[in-house]
């Protein structure tokens, strides 16, 4: 097996290898000019690669044995340059085609392009994700970690224990964007284990892909709350950098990085002291950088600035917080359209910081530029789901707004602004529109008299149409229903006539936390928690109590007669 190999075309991923003399500026050039050097040579292999694409498909329909494998080859190739300059649509059709051939290819001759279906798998994930949705990509990079993985086991040409833990840290990358934080942890430690053994036999060759692969870990497990694992990771990647560093300057962005990674775990600790040294070097390493190459790492002492302002909002308070918080966001406009991602998310920060400041009117701005980014960035991938990372972004923006609106007593404002988000999305992504219009009227349950009645009564409805539309609840309507569930709604007895919170009624014919919406005696929709209490204020026992929680989380119409408990709406053998 040879522990060298990355497999065939590995290193056509980007379209160009990485030297030490790319990372770092040249001492007699701008970085301006460096830049437009850097353009003029990638468009120049752009069109050298379509050239080649052609030639290749031409030799293919003479002589398909011999021109299949180098067509396919080409494709790889032209859909990273493509990817690598920006074109995310135009650099999904050749990665399909060229997965297309090696499958077919290896169905003719089995076992000889095994390695270059798993490598091509892996990239038309990345294509994949890279239109917005990472749920899709999933299942090609697990392709490609199970096609490797039985090279490996197996001993078969074209076997590569470094791309096998490559496509394990893609993969676990593909999860951690998908949502599924809690299955990403275990391929990345097992692509750690797989570097540590090959750095022991190859220092000078894998231990900074080791470093690397810590540094990862340290993250996905940061997303699990595993805090005392991801601290040992980033340390450990911390200090591998350091010595890489020290013996290649090349390696600086990389120890920048892992300094800004490792600070940003010690504060989700709580160990914001340690955080705000370890911040502070990195905010320094970042800035040297910065002042050599600005448009390679100014997006990167942004991140470390908002780390920075982390720390100091943990020892010192919101006020000394603002201002990296606030640099950040100034660096970030100056990149430019590339990073409004990021400047959206500095937004918020710096917006959370001058509202705990107790400057109003500096979080309202902030927030809404922050939404502004949000919902466009939401809108270039607007099918991608109403769980997709930029929605979810997209909400928590509209949350703070709304939170600081409501705070100055501008709730119209904060509704109207959710409006238009939805009526943007009725279209365009008719699923997130509908998990806006929930948010909305969640949103309504913390205005003043009127609104909560009608947030009530639209959450309610949402609850009744989805039921009728789709015989069971979807992410959408569980989501309306915890909302319905989580608030304290304030009920108007229909037999005492006066509005009640907790306490149930004296007839013993109403349960505390329900909303009763007919005054027809036995039948209403529950939205609020499940009762504790059984008639006339008495207390259940354990037994009625646990029946009656089985049925807490239905989503549909509960006819309720006098100590029944079951849902309607429910097969009599379901358990709950």
């Amino acid at each position: 097996m040879n522990h060298e190999d990355r497999g065939p075309g590995a290193s056509e991923e980007t379209g160009t290898a990485d030297t030490a003399d790319a990372r770092l500026p040249g001492a007699e050039d701008s970085s301006a000019e460096a830049l437009k050097r850097a353009e003029d040579a990638s468009a120049d292999a752009l069109a050298r690669a379509e050239a080649d694409v052609r030639d290749r498909r031409s030799g293919a329909e003479r002589e398909p044995a011999a021109g299949l494998p180098a067509l396919a080859s080409a494709l790889h190739r032209l859909s990273g340059l493509r990817a690598a300059a920006g074109n995310r649509a135009g650099a999904l059709a050749p990665a399909k085609e060229a997965a297309r051939i090696y499958a077919a290819l290896g169905t003719q001759r089995p076992g000889d392009f095994q390695a270059e279906l798993a490598l091509t798998m892996g990239a038309l994930g990345d294509r994949v994700a890279g239109t917005g949705d990472p749920a899709a990509a999933v299942p090609f990079v697990k392709q490609s970690v199970r096609l490797q993985r039985e090279l490996v086991e197996e001993e078969q040409p074209g076997a590569s224990v470094p791309a096998l833990a490559e496509y394990l840290l893609n993969y676990a990358a593909r999860l951690a964007d998908a949502g599924e934080t809690v299955a990403a942890v275990p391929q990345a430690e097992e692509a750690v284990g797989l570097l540590r053994g090959l750095a022991e036999e190859d220092p000078d060759a894998f231990l900074p892909r080791l470093a690397a692969a810590l540094h990862a870990l340290g993250h996905h497990r940061a997303a699990v709350s595993d805090v005392s694992g991801a601290i040992d990771a980033g340390q450990e990647a911390r200090s591998r950098f350091r010595v890489l560093a020290a013996r290649r300057p090349e390696f600086r962005p990389e120890l920048a990085g892992a300094l800004d990674g490792f600070a940003g775990h010690l504060n989700q600790a709580g160990d914001t002291g340690t955080g705000l040294r370890v911040a502070r070097e990195a905010v320094a390493l970042h800035r040297e950088l910065a002042a050599e190459r600005p448009e390679v790492f100014r997006p990167g002492l942004a991140a470390a600035l908002r780390t920075l302002a982390r720390s100091l909002a943990g020892t010192d308070g919101p006020e000394a917080a603002a201002g990296p918080a606030r640099e950040a966001v100034e660096l970030l406009r100056e990149q430019g359209d590339a990073v409004l991602g990021e400047l959206a998310d500095s937004l918020q920060m710096l917006g959370a910081y001058v509202e705990r400041n107790g400057d109003a009117d500096g979080a309202v701005e902030a927030f809404w530029e922050a939404v502004a980014l949000h919902r466009s960035l939401a809108l270039e991938t607007p099918r991608s789901g109403p769980d997709a990372p930029p929605v979810s972004a997209l909400v928590s923006a509209l949350d703070d707004l709304a939170r600081a609106l409501l705070r100055t007593g501008e709730h119209a404002a904060a509704i109207e602004e959710f409006d238009e988000s939805v009526k943007e999305f009725t279209e365009a992504g008719p699923a997130t529109a509908r998990r806006l219009a929930v948010e909305r009227s969640a949103f309504l349950l913390r205005c003043p008299d009127p609104w909560p009645a009608t947030g009530v009564g639209e959450l309610v409805n949402r609850l009744d149409e989805e039921a009728e539309r789709t015989g069971g609840p979807d992410a959408v309507t569980v989501r309306a229903g915890r909302r319905c569930a989580a608030t304290a709604i304030p009920r108007r007895c229909t037999r005492r006539g006066r509005r009640r919170r907790s306490r149930p009624c004296r007839t013993g014919s109403h349960w505390p936390g329900r909303l009763w919406t007919s005054s027809a005696p036995g039948c209403s929709r529950r939205t609020g928690p499940a009762p504790a209490t059984s008639g006339h204020g008495t207390p259940r026992s354990s037994a009625a109590r646990r029946r009656r929680w089985r049925w807490r989380s239905c989503p549909f119409c509960i006819r309720v007669v006098r100590g029944g408990t079951r849902c309607s709406a429910r097969p009599s053998s379901t358990t709950g």
